[in-house]
């Protein structure tokens, strides 16, 4: 029997040899300027790893009074950080409400209960990883004044207030060397306190809490309430009310 074969044209060399080429740019690319300014573009796309800049509100106050129940919120740059983060306080308790709980912590919230700090004591925030060490913040925890507030009163300029019109408060404690914090609230409208940024953190809102006596207000409905009070445990005696007249 006659054996059949088949001859190699140089139509098959250029195909062995297209082939060789392929393999060699999987090789190189993924080493080449254009590989990375793909990965470039791509983390662009997606939000940026690294913690630019850590800066943390407290609530009722910072620092944070000994003993004292608190909330944490972490505002980050870039916004959409979405790392992890260690919370250690060298006294009290962290809790992330999603199982996290102790005097260290790790946790990706941005928002942390904390409770029983002793005077003198602080709690260090850092984001995790390579690139955030400058994402770190430290929150002090100091005893406040033991004067407690056993009556408040609110004075609005104009009186009565009026609907849907810029007011003044001046919150009047006693005893007057009472040196606490307070909570605004309303149900519409918005508190301000004077001289402060329109854009910046807790203004134009219906929640305020400071430590100032004198908040700007304006937008409130005819029938609605303004409510003042002190915070702390030992002033729970010490609320005002103010109603929006026609």
């Amino acid at each position: 029997m006659k054996s059949t074969h088949k001859k190699i044209t140089w139509h098959t060399y250029a195909a062995l040899g297209g082939l060789t080429a392929i393999i060699l740019l999987v090789l190189v690319v993924p080493y080449s300027g254009l590989f990375q300014a793909n990965l470039q573009q791509t983390t662009q796309l997606h939000g940026s790893s690294a913690c630019q800049k850590l800066d943390v509100v407290t609530l009722p106050q910072n620092p944070i009074p000994a003993n004292t129940s608190a909330v944490i919120a972490l505002e980050t740059t870039p916004q959409d950080f979405a790392g992890t983060f260690t919370y250690e306080a060298s006294s009290g308790n962290l809790n992330d409400e999603q199982g996290n709980a102790g005097s260290y912590i790790e946790s990706s919230s941005k928002k942390v209960d904390y409770s029983g700090g002793d005077d003198g004591t602080s709690i260090t925030i850092q984001a995790k990883g390579q690139g955030n060490e400058q994402c770190l913040v430290t929150i002090p925890v100091i005893k406040t004044s033991t004067v407690a507030c056993a009556s408040l009163k609110i004075i609005s300029n104009p009186s009565p207030l009026p609907p849907d019109q810029s007011a003044a408060f001046t919150v009047i404690p006693a005893p007057d060397n009472f040196q606490g914090t307070y909570l605004f609230q309303a149900d519409s409208g918005s508190f301000q306190m004077q001289g402060a940024d329109t854009a910046a953190n807790g203004n134009n809102t219906k929640t305020l809490v400071t430590k100032s006596t004198n908040v700007l207000y304006n937008g409130g409905k005819s029938g609605e309430k303004i409510v003042v009070k002190a915070l702390g445990t030992n002033n729970n005696s010490c609320i005002a009310t103010l109603s929006i007249t026609k």
